[in-house]
């Protein structure tokens, strides 16, 4: 079978540490814009200008080390593709297959930690996945979550037609959350994550948590217990680096610097990824945002933020608009949304445009039910089958919604398949018509409008700059900016040909501009404000900010982002299921032929019944696991289930698939490659080119050895290099038990090395130097001579009785795990060994 390799994201990355060469900065580009996760590498983007007034090297390694434990290892292949939603990097082979699960019942869960308002991550492992999911969270009011107050529609076996909140799937919530122990704290019940794996069996576990404080002391108990992280299917999580949290003040990690305790959640990162296999990560994403702010001179980069800060800064007085309404990242003006003072539209009345509704669309939902305004709703990304709206399954026009959290609308909704563009244009598939289309039978003051400014959008903002007609119908804009950002429907517009910095410059001077004609009445600005002071003290500025604890080399902070994982298990399960199929058909195919085989000979051949199924495993820079625990899955399925994974390391960190040939000394060292046979080398070559070079054959003859290499490979006669050493070294026996008569040990070596001349003489041959593999049974060399022996001859060889006398043979263990090369010179006794990892070389 050809064998599975886990390659290191960077498997020299200390090196190259060492050396002050930054693996973020060896240049890649985003293979794609789909998602807020994403498989594989994450290009981490660097501004034209250093943006701190320092420079540490300490920083900078953490930074990358964090970095690199977000890259994606697993392909794509091996997954059967992604499942890529918000910031999970779903591989579905793990999610759709119930592969490796070794629960009695055969059911596997979910365990969500902070499930808030909404839990989209519990939903979709419910009724895509058909898994049962448990939720946590007790900080969340259970009147604002459906879930926890269990009012959300549970088990319903089919969520067809229901909007908001729905579970196929039961599922059970609780308000706890995760702690180190079971105890309470300013209220709040915590338990650990131990009492809540308790009844759950390897791979049975999907698990999502969100780790900031206390959650970092449950991954290191995570770490500690091999048993409890082999239970875990999958990983999601959230990561905030050095965080602490009130419940974790008086934990050690709590006590510890800033920098000490990010130092320590890295280096937690690091060995959950010898555990785990990483999938993908928000971070690609993360720093793509991150660069569209400005990284330039510190004048000008203080003059776009205070002319920023203005644009977004609330000029209308609370007085003006009779009270605000504030939910999300909207500030409405009560008088504008409650009265239709200032239409001119023929009846009357005021319509809702919301652009980029995704799954939910809360901005719409509550223009209709709080404010009796009908709503036309567009996305072209969203996928209908995952938003009742856009799927025209939300109750539309029902005149009265519960208040039940589900989507509901009381006012008519008319939704569209379509995106906000310059013009009217199909792009990579997608439907994009203008701004101007969709207000041509609009009246003064009678639109309100939501839009997500990311790409073409800010072409659609500038041309409604353009016409005072068309922008004196919007009654109130509420926007999400994303400042410098070019969308694919807006590669070929004049701004996408800008620089990053006169792009920035470009959308600023529009907010402006939005400014002279709207008032604003507030922004989520104060808020990102804070969090982001709370994340490592900043890094979008130039060249005036402090460093951040932790950021890459071009300065991207890597203080927070979320990364998914795969356990190694679900990778190896789904190869040895591929090769038990193999094997089945080769076992009925040898049922055939042995029964064949039988009816003519002396006696019927035995049959197989099960397939012996052996994956070698390369695990350079991994842990491995247990292979009966493993096994256990493949019960009556296999002949070997103990047995099925063989782990080896690539010896000196050579890159995978390669093949090398040298001497150590009088020991041969081979090293094969991941797949046997790609590289063209074969093994006659390589015994070849040894016995060429210095090491020539000195008493095997080399007519006899070809011979047998030939029989070895070509006719498969895996016993011909054995019995051919096996006779070529009785023979060389014979001439020395011809010429000594010595008893004892010591007196046998003092004789060895007096008559050696002469055997060599006698025999023609002067002394014996060949290879080969054997299993190694002794787990050290307490007693070498006894050890050597028992490898180099089987039971029934002289050389132990007559030679050695009371060294008796040990019986080898069938299984071989790791090769062992010796080297032997018999008339010059003497020995050492030297272990080099899980390889030990001998000289006799």
């Amino acid at each position: 079978r050809v064998p599975t390799s886990f390659e290191p994201a960077l498997p020299n990355l200390q090196q190259r540490l060492d050396g002050r060469d930054w693996p973020s900065l060896d240049g890649c580009k985003a293979s794609r814009k789909d998602a807020s996760s994403r498989p594989g590498r994450p290009c981490l983007p660097r501004p034209a200008n250093y943006p701190y007034r320092t420079k540490t090297d300490s920083s900078i390694i953490l930074g990358e080390r964090a970095a690199a434990a977000a890259i994606g290892v697993v392909d794509e292949a091996l997954c059967d593709g992604w499942h890529l939603f918000g910031d999970m990097t779903w591989c579905r082979r793990a999610l759709t297959g119930g592969f490796g699960n070794q629960q009695p019942d055969g059911k596997v869960i979910g365990l969500s930690y902070g499930i808030e308002e909404r839990d989209l991550w519990s939903e979709l492992v419910s009724n895509v996945y058909k898994v049962s999911p448990r939720l946590y969270d007790c900080f969340q009011n259970p009147k604002g979550s459906p879930p926890l107050q269990g009012t959300a529609p549970n088990g319903t076996g089919s969520c067809q037609g229901v909007g908001g909140h729905c579970y196929e799937m039961p599922y059970q919530a609780y308000r706890i959350c995760l702690g180190p122990e079971k105890k309470q704290h300013s209220g709040r019940n915590y338990e650990p994550l131990e009492l809540h794996l308790k009844d759950r069996y390897p791979l049975s576990v999907h698990l999502k948590i969100d780790v900031e404080g206390s959650e970092w002391e449950i991954l290191e108990w995570l770490l500690a217990n091999p048993s409890e992280m082999d239970k875990i299917r999958t990983l999601d999580m959230e990561v905030h680096l050095g965080w602490n949290v009130e419940s974790s003040r008086g934990l050690p990690r709590g006590r510890l610097s800033p920098q000490d305790r990010i130092a320590k959640d890295i280096e937690s990162l690091e060995r959950l990824g010898k555990y785990l296999l990483c999938t993908g990560s928000s971070m690609e994403v993360l720093a793509e945002e991150w660069m569209t702010w400005p990284h330039g001179n510190a004048e000008t980069v203080q003059n776009r933020w205070l002319t920023l800060l203005a644009a977004a800064t609330g000029v209308v007085q609370e007085e003006i608009c009779g009270g605000w309404y504030m939910f999300g990242d909207m500030t409405w003006c009560l008088k504008a949304v409650q009265t239709r003072w200032g239409t001119e539209q023929g009846d009357g009345g005021v319509i809702g445009l919301s652009y980029g509704i995704e799954q939910r669309d809360l901005w719409s939902e509550k223009m209709s039910n709080l404010y009796k305004v009908p709503t036309r709703l567009y996305d072209c990304f969203q996928r209908p089958d995952d938003s009742p709206t856009l799927g025209g399954k939300a109750p539309n026009a029902t005149g009265k919604c519960d208040e039940d959290g589900l989507h509901c609308y009381e006012t008519p909704y008319q939704v569209y398949e379509v995106c906000s563009g310059p013009e009217t244009a199909t792009i990579q598939g997608r439907k994009y018509e203008s701004l101007q289309s969709h207000l041509q039978d609009r009246k003064r003051l009678s639109v309100h409008l939501k839009i997500d400014t990311e790409g073409s959008e800010w072409e659609v903002l500038a041309w409604l700059l353009s016409s005072p007609e068309d922008m004196n119908k919007i009654r109130t804009l509420d926007m999400e900016v994303h400042l410098g950002w070019v969308a694919d429907s807006a590669r070929s517009s004049a701004r996408a040909s800008m620089s990053s910095f006169d792009r920035l410059d470009y959308d600023i001077r529009l907010l402006e501009d939005i400014g002279k004609v709207f008032r604003c009445t507030g922004s989520s600005m104060e808020v990102l404000a804070e969090g982001w002071g709370n994340d490592g003290n900043g890094a979008k500025c130039g060249g005036s900010c402090d460093e951040p604890a932790a950021y890459a080399a071009g300065g991207f902070p890597v203080i927070q982002f979320a990364v998914s994982f795969l356990a190694i298990w679900n990778a190896l399960s789904g190869e040895v299921d591929s090769m038990i199929a193999q094997g089945e058909e080769e076992v009925q195919r040898r049922k055939k032929e042995l029964e064949a085989r039988g009816k003519f000979g002396p006696k019927k051949l035995e049959v197989p019944q099960l397939p012996l199924v052996r994956l070698r495993v390369e695990h350079s820079g991994f842990d491995t696991i247990s292979g009966s625990t493993f096994g256990n899955q493949f019960v009556g399925r296999v002949a070997n289930p103990d047995e099925v994974l063989l782990f080896h390391r690539r010896a000196g960190g050579g890159v995978a698939g390669s093949r090398k040939v040298q001497g150590l000394g009088d020991v041969l060292e081979i090293e094969e490659n991941a797949v046997p046979g790609d590289d063209g080398v074969k093994i006659q070559d390589i015994i070849y080119k040894y016995i060429e070079g210095e090491q020539n054959l000195q008493v095997l003859p080399e007519p006899d050895l070809n011979d047998a290499v030939q029989s070895f490979v070509h006719r498969s006669e895996p016993c011909a290099i054995e019995r051919f050493v096996k006779e070529a070294v009785e023979s060389t026996n014979q001439a020395i038990l011809r010429e000594s008569r010595a008893v004892g040990e010591e007196e046998i070596r003092v004789q060895i090395q007096d008559v050696r001349s002469n055997v060599v003489s006698a025999a023609a041959v002067p002394y014996s130097s060949f290879y080969f593999s054997v299993p190694f049974p002794c787990k050290t060399l307490k007693d070498p001579f006894r050890a050597l022996v028992s490898l180099h001859f089987p039971c029934s060889s002289p050389f132990d009785s007559a030679l050695f006398g009371k060294y008796t043979c040990i019986s080898p263990s069938p299984i071989l795990l790791y090769p062992l090369y010796i080297t032997t010179q018999y008339y010059n006794l003497r020995w050492a060994s030297l272990s080099i990892g899980k390889r030990t070389y001998i000289t006799v």
